[in-house]
């Protein structure tokens, strides 16, 4: 009865699109803006605090080789979990979305928030030259991207969003490791410097767009 009924109706009418305000409305709502703002005065707070301090604060070497060794060991793990969800087809492509990535690409996301505490450790050492624009911005943008994608979730049931969180993992991997070779006073070869100099930026911009299928 239902196709008859259809049959003399016609087709059902196109959706019709949302008005633009609240489209822009749900996807503030869906970003960590607040993790940014907070991560953003904490460091400015630190900053100003120490800034008439001459010296800087001494961090002992086994706390920073300890958090170099957990950034390796938790990124190894992130990259691992999302090449396992997708069957190693890592850029996704042709993959459906299922819940084994997302909670893959969940943690990764995590991932962010401890990534701040770079910053912090920049801040007690008084590195001014390492705390530039691009870092803060960096470490305040990414975890909104990657908030934003997994509160709202690609509506196309296509995993390939996974790749840019994959690809940040493994470049993690490779930047923990080589800082935790200096931390513990080793001098790595100057070609891995220039290697883990060179790879970075290129991985961090593909992280951004892989976010979103479209």
């Amino acid at each position: 009865m239902s196709r008859l009924f259809a049959a003399f109706a016609g087709p059902a009418p196109p959706p019709v699109p949302e008005p633009p305000i609240d489209v822009l409305k749900y996807h503030l709502r869906n970003m960590p803006l607040a993790g940014a703002v907070v991560y953003l005065t904490v460091i400015l707070a630190l900053h100003r605090l120490l800034r008439w301090r001459e010296q800087p604060l001494g961090i002992p070497r086994s706390v920073l080789v300890m958090y170099n060794l957990v950034q390796v060991a938790i990124n190894a793990y992130v990259a691992y979990a999302i090449a396992h969800a997708v069957g190693g087809w890592v850029f996704g492509l042709g993959v459906r979305d299922t819940p084994a990535v997302r909670h893959a690409v969940y943690l990764h996301y995590l991932c962010k928030y401890l990534d701040m505490l770079d910053t912090v450790i920049i801040v007690l050492r008084k590195k001014r030259e390492q705390l530039s624009f691009l870092h803060l911005y960096h470490h305040s943008s990414i975890v909104v991207v990657w908030g934003w994608v997994v509160h709202t979730w690609p509506a196309d049931a296509s995993a390939v969003y996974c790749y840019g969180a994959w690809i940040n993992a493994c470049v993690h991997v490779v930047m923990y490791f080589y800082y935790g070779l200096t931390a513990v006073g080793y001098r790595p070869p100057p070609a891995f410097k220039r290697g883990v100099t060179v790879f970075q930026p290129p991985c961090t911009y593909k992280c951004t767009p892989s976010s979103r299928p479209w």
